[in-house]
């Protein structure tokens, strides 16, 4: 019955390591400042990355750290949960030769008193099938990449329950500038003002018809 038992057990653990593992990025971690600390400026140079601060600037020297970014560039302060600012959330590369463990160099980064947390970077992926009987007939949703943020919701209880689950919507509206768009994309003429019309610098061959090449090209010559 002993050997049952230390076999089930010890089946147990070989999944739960190995499900942790495809779960966790090796080479990579996050930590993300307190709020009274400044976003960092970042130097990379041909050895290590550099922040300004000689303690962080130390310690990427001794763990041979190769690269450090912003987890979420466009953060900017008004991005926040309490005292966690987005935009103090950094990504750390780890050299593979690196003497320490990930775990180890995420607990001694944590020691510093300007560090409010460091963890492992969790790898996400979406388990949830959408009931939509017509999602296939849909381009969109792969499209913008939707479904990579269905794991992020709670699928059982169906609607979030408190503020620490947060939702963003990204709208980068079109690149109409684009070489594939900017002949063919349509411009409603009901929008466009009776003044550009007439003016020459915008409706440039006098057709009375205001085309996307004609805008982009007033729009570009105003600065």
């Amino acid at each position: 019955m002993k050997k049952q038992l230390l076999f089930f057990y010890t089946i147990v653990l070989i999944g739960k390591l190995l499900f942790s593992a495809s779960q966790v990025s090796p080479n990579t971690f996050l930590f993300c400042l307190k709020s009274e600390m400044q976003p960092f400026k970042i130097s990379l140079n041909r050895v290590n990355p550099s922040v300004g601060v000689a303690e962080l600037d130390d310690f990427f020297h001794v763990h041979n750290i190769i690269n450090i970014e912003p987890w979420i560039k466009s953060a900017s302060d008004i991005d926040r949960d309490g005292n966690i600012f987005l935009n103090r959330i950094y990504r750390v590369y780890l050299d593979d030769n690196k003497v320490l463990s990930r775990d180890q160099i995420i607990i001694t980064i944590q020691s510093f008193p300007f560090i409010l947390y460091a963890e492992p970077e969790y790898i996400r992926k979406p388990y949830y099938t959408p009931n939509d009987p017509k999602y296939y007939n849909q381009c969109s949703m792969q499209a913008v990449k939707a479904d990579l943020a269905w794991d992020y919701w709670d699928i059982p209880n169906e609607m979030p329950g408190d503020k620490k689950i947060l939702l963003a919507s990204v709208d980068t509206g079109v690149d109409y500038t684009h070489p594939d768009l900017i002949a063919n994309i349509w411009v409603n003429q009901g929008e466009i003002p009776s003044w550009a019309i007439v003016a020459p610098e915008v409706n440039i061959n006098g057709d009375d018809y205001v085309s996307a090449i004609e805008i982009n090209n007033f729009m570009v010559s105003q600065g």
